[in-house]
């Protein structure tokens, strides 16, 4: 996960990128799981319509 602190006509704001990789898992796989996680996960409903939330699959071997 990385965060970053933006400013725009707003105010400041968090822009949030989390990352998945699963293990022996393809980039596809990932992204179709993450995807039904992200769906019923209440915290990740709770960010759902948050406009700077980034949500990347990759693959295991490159974050572990």
């Amino acid at each position: 996960m990385s965060t970053s602190t933006s400013k725009d006509e707003q105010g400041f704001y968090f822009k949030l990128e989390l990352i998945m990789g699963i293990k022996e898992a393809s980039v596809q796989e990932t992204t179709e799981i993450m995807d039904t996680v992200h769906t019923k996960c209440p915290v990740s409903r709770m960010l759902n319509d948050y406009p700077h939330l980034i949500l990347s699959a990759v693959l295991y071997e490159s974050i572990a």
